[in-house]
């Protein structure tokens, strides 16, 4: 669904191929230089993880306040900010959402161990 407050972002082409964060032998990297950037995708991504690093985490209630400042600290031009910064929030809740599912999953999987030791149990004993 189309969300009036967040922009667009174009699909995954070669610029986002280019800039997109990589492995490397010493762990993750990001190719291109924040200011440098020119792909929405990756600058979302990339600004969802800096705002995990200024967070110390995920989001929390008494999280430290994020400001526009600190975004332009660590490289952001302040337009990119304004422009992709809502999404940047957006990305970041989705992989916490994301994350608060899958524990309750693995919760309620963990609470009915007959599924993880007789498979009858999934299908009703038959």
């Amino acid at each position: 669904m189309h969300n009036p407050l967040l922009p667009d972002l174009p699909p995954i082409g070669p610029t986002y191929a280019f800039e997109a964060r990589r492995a490397g032998p010493d762990g993750f990297f990001w190719p291109v230089a924040r200011q440098d950037m020119q792909s929405n995708r990756a600058i979302v991504e990339r600004m969802a993880e800096d705002l995990v690093r200024l967070t110390g985490g995920a989001p929390r209630e008494d999280a430290p306040p994020v400001t526009r400042d600190d975004m332009v600290r660590l490289g952001w031009d302040r337009d990119v900010v304004e422009h992709l910064g809502p999404a940047a929030v957006a990305e970041l809740l989705r992989g916490e959402l994301a994350r608060r599912v899958e524990t309750l999953a693995r919760e309620a999987i963990a609470s009915r161990p007959a599924f993880l030791i007789d498979p009858s149990a999934m299908t009703g004993g038959a």
